[in-house]
């Protein structure tokens, strides 16, 4: 059983919900499991995001509730505490006079712990800023970019006829490519949008992304980057001929106007 304020709990279920999305209603559910205290974990299928809550007597196995039942129930709760109790075929939460009960078979394999090796810190507006424009001129199928390397984060995502670059000063002596789903990009910018803004720690975890954040730890799936690819980028990032080129109004205005789509849609 834990104890938690209602408000503290109500972030940590906004945050639950912007990471995980609405592309994909079976994935809206958040695990509820005891790892060194109460954990909670929410997915999109690709980034995985865990919340340390708080201290807890310890429970066996993994109990899943729908994001939208918690959404309900803590939508007219104020100053409040939110009693969690987790009996063995379901869990139970308590505010007031208010309770719900939901029953649920506890999985028992509990999900993997993710220890990564540290690259970098960056402030969290400026890796979010940098998320949000490049990926911005993408669509479902595509992949956003992310490089580090030479005490630079560069996030990049390029179509047919545009090239999104963004660059993000850090200090490294690590190297480190993926390429991230478009979908898990919005997503990813969306969770960050709403977290306080604190410097964040980003890490390799077996060639995911990792972002670690305060008392969250965000591990992001992706695909290797070709070295090629890489090395295209930076040929175009380094010609001089970049200053020279021309920009063409109706790339930019079609630029201008899917990324206004994107915000208006709240992607």
């Amino acid at each position: 059983m834990i104890a938690i304020d209602a408000s503290a709990f109500k972030k940590m279920l906004i945050l639950c919900d912007k990471l995980c999305g609405t592309v994909e209603p079976s994935l809206r559910y958040i695990s509820f499991y005891h790892r060194d205290g109460l954990r909670m974990m929410t997915s999109d299928g690709c980034a995985r995001l865990e919340i340390f809550v708080g201290v807890s007597n310890p429970f066996f196995g993994v109990y899943n509730v729908p994001i939208d039942l918690l959404k309900v129930f803590l939508s007219d709760i104020k100053g409040e505490d939110v009693i969690m109790d987790f009996e063995e075929h379901s869990v139970i939460f308590r505010t007031g006079n208010e309770i719900m009960r939901i029953k649920t078979k506890p999985l028992e394999k509990l999900p993997e712990k993710v220890v990564f090796e540290r690259l970098c810190s960056v402030g969290k507006s400026d890796f979010g800023d940098a998320v949000n424009f490049t990926s911005s001129i993408l669509d479902e199928g595509e992949f956003l970019g992310i490089h580090l390397e030479g005490n630079t984060i560069i996030t990049y995502g390029s179509t047919s006829d545009l090239l999104a670059v963004y660059f993000v000063p850090t200090f490294s002596k690590n190297t480190f490519s993926i390429r991230i789903p478009y979908t898990t990009a919005r997503h990813v910018y969306k969770f960050l949008e709403h977290c306080d803004d604190f410097e964040l720690n980003l890490g390799d975890f077996f060639g995911d992304l990792v972002i670690k954040l305060q008392y969250m730890t965000l591990d992001i799936c992706g695909e290797m980057v070709p070295r090629e690819e890489i090395e295209k980028l930076k040929k175009i990032i380094n010609e001089e001929s970049l200053d020279r080129l021309e920009a063409r109004v109706d790339i930019f205005s079609r630029f201008i106007r899917k990324a206004s789509g994107i915000t208006t849609r709240g992607m």
